[in-house]
């Protein structure tokens, strides 16, 4: 997006110096070289004519008049250029927003995987804990049942957690490519 925008600007501004030279004077020079033949005779196949030489050179002053439409084809081409400049600056400001809120995000989603590993960790060993305890007839199995649950949920999470860490990283590469 920002470097379509960087292209638009640098286009306007072409644009801007193509119609700002179009109104400025032109000098041209120019030069004939030719030979010509005049014939008052009706035979036209006659080759003993003489041939006349004919040379001029001159130069040509151009000085567009500023109409209407040239006027307002300046004026609209110099606010194309400030759109595009406006444009421009959006367009980078949005990729900085955008690389911050991918940057927050991608430290979120560490800070939530250490959470929970943290998480999956007291869960094990709650697990662990419930199990020893069913196995010395301490608790029902519905107790371990509902500790070793909490252990595969948590391992869930932390799966997941880590795939938001993946996902974040790509879509930093992505962006950065990109730009």
């Amino acid at each position: 997006e920002w470097n379509n925008a960087v292209a638009r600007e640098a286009f306007a501004l072409s644009n801007l110096r193509k119609t700002k030279f179009a109104q400025v004077p032109t000098v041209s020079f120019f030069v004939s070289n030719t030979r010509q033949r005049f014939s008052t005779e009706k035979n036209l196949v006659n080759n003993s004519f003489d041939w006349i030489p004919s040379n001029f050179f001159g130069f040509k002053l151009n000085i567009p008049l500023p109409t209407s439409n040239n006027v307002s084809e300046i004026v609209k081409a110099k606010h194309d250029v400030k759109i595009a400049k406006n444009n421009s600056e959006s367009s980078k400001i949005q990729s900085e927003l955008l690389i911050k809120t991918l940057e927050s995000d991608y430290a979120k989603a560490i800070f939530n995987s250490r959470n929970q590993r943290e998480i999956y960790k007291l869960r094990r060993d709650s697990y662990e804990k419930a199990l020893l305890n069913y196995q010395e007839g301490i608790v029902g199995m519905d107790r371990m049942m509902d500790a070793f649950k909490d252990m595969v949920n948590s391992n869930y999470n932390l799966i997941a957690s880590e795939i938001a860490i993946q996902v974040n990283e790509s879509k930093i590469d992505i962006h950065n490519k990109i730009r």
